[in-house]
């Protein structure tokens, strides 16, 4: 059996898609998901892998 260990790709504070302040967003137009507010500037992958493309 092999063992996969994630770490978290960014520091930072994660909450409800209802407290973003974008419509689009807060509404789930775009679907479900979480909003992750960054504190630091380093994205890195959680597993072995490249990040590839990141939206400003």
């Amino acid at each position: 059996m092999s063992t996969l260990v994630l770490g978290s790709p960014v520091a930072g504070w994660a909450g409800p898609l209802d407290e973003v302040p974008d419509a689009v967003f807060a509404q789930r137009m775009l679907g479900d998901g979480v909003a992750i507010d960054p504190v630091g500037s380093e994205l890195v992958s959680p597993c072995d892998g490249v990040v590839v493309s990141v939206h400003r």
